[in-house]
């Protein structure tokens, strides 16, 4: 028997739904580290998601690479990041704006 979720988030600009019951589901408490960046809101679940967050922004050159079995795939995480966060001009601001992040964990 498969017990009720405990909440359902709801997207305020699109309005789908998101249920969760399990440790690992994000709830809008979860992003407490959020802070504005090139006017959006840069956010980050923990610690561990900022380090690869900081290593993808600060990061020259950017790979991908075809997949033999699935070609060219939309699954990975890099490739689901808002345009202005891949942007090479928003590179100093974003990393500026993971070191106030990274401050609130300390």
């Amino acid at each position: 028997m498969n017990a009720a979720p405990r909440y359902v988030l709801t997207c305020g600009h699109c309005g789908y739904p998101k249920s969760g019951n399990g440790p690992d589901c994000v709830s809008a408490l979860d992003l407490w580290l959020q802070t504005p960046c090139c006017g959006q809101v840069l956010w980050a679940l923990n610690e561990k998601h900022l380090d690869w967050l900081e290593g993808y922004v600060a990061a020259t050159l950017r790979e991908r690479k075809r997949s033999s079995e699935f070609g060219w795939s939309n699954k990975s995480l890099a490739s689901r990041l808002p345009m202005w966060v891949k942007q090479a001009k928003n590179r100093s601001d974003i990393l500026a704006g993971i070191g106030r992040l990274r401050d609130r964990l300390r």
